[in-house]
């Protein structure tokens, strides 16, 4: 999909995406290049397949809800470089991984759901009354961690220092920073004040690394980039006249690494 505004197919269940289909937009990040998706969007797969689903470089301004159809496990589910308000795993089983995102809303989490995320933004998640999940949160910034979910945290920064979103004691977590007072004492990333679509939240050097991993969205395996991996054209060139036969045609393409 070109830059602009697309409605969405698959606004209601009623109408939801039933095919594994890859979708990839021009990106999010940019307020004047953007490929959005306005409204709800609803996937509802049927389990054993082998081909890939993919959302990449899209802004979608509606909710992202997932669900499935029958008994067999949903696999091969890739949400890249995208932003959303809120994303939906609906009590299926379901394996995913959530890389380079930003959720403005809350990232809600059904039973059965086994599901990566990766160098993301996150403004709160959330995990009520369900059960055999399986979430990892590696290199990630959570600005609000619902005290019921029971989860792996990786070289993330987070904020779970009020009542509401006190951590779990049953959850792991490994290298983190906090974003206030009361949670990792004396290592607290202050100059993060809230979710937003565009920061880049980049680190002062002396948030960004300790004895073993850097922490935040730009450390670990798969470092966060914004630009979706499809190639994009940046500029273009069309002579308005042929000559002996041939008309003049430059086009510049760029793409980030996958």
């Amino acid at each position: 999909l070109s830059a602009g505004t697309f409605n969405s197919l698959g606004s209601s269940s009623g109408t939801a995406i039933t095919k594994f289909v890859k979708i990839q937009g021009a990106g999010y990040i940019d307020e004047n290049n953007r490929t959005i998706i306005s409204g709800n969007l609803y996937i509802k797969l049927n389990g054993g397949n082998t081909d890939d689903f993919l959302l990449e470089g899209v802004y979608i301004d509606g909710n992202l809800n997932f669900s499935k159809d029958g008994d067999d496990p949903v696999n091969n589910i890739k949400l890249k470089r995208c932003r959303f308000a809120d994303i939906s795993f609906s009590n299926v089983i379901l394996n995913a991984d959530v890389e380079h995102c930003r959720i403005a809303g809350s990232l809600d989490i059904g039973s059965n759901v086994s599901l990566n995320v990766v160098s993301s933004i996150i403004k709160e998640t959330y995990s009520y009354n369900v059960s055999n999940y399986k979430i990892t949160y590696i290199n990630s910034i959570i600005f609000g961690v619902y005290y019921n979910e029971i989860s792996t945290f990786t070289n993330c920064i987070l904020n779970c220092s009020n009542s509401y979103y006190n951590m779990n004691g049953g959850c792991t977590v490994s290298n983190c920073l906090g974003l206030k007072n009361g949670l990792f004492k004396d290592n607290n990333v202050s100059e993060i004040t809230g979710y937003s679509d565009t920061d880049l939240y980049k680190l002062k050097s002396e948030y960004k690394k300790n004895d073993t991993e850097e922490v935040g969205i730009y450390g670990g395996f798969n470092p966060y980039k914004s630009e979706p991996s499809n190639p994009q054209i940046i500029s273009k060139n069309i002579a308005t006249k042929s000559s002996e036969g041939k008309l003049k045609v430059e086009i510049k393409l760029e793409a980030q690494e996958k």
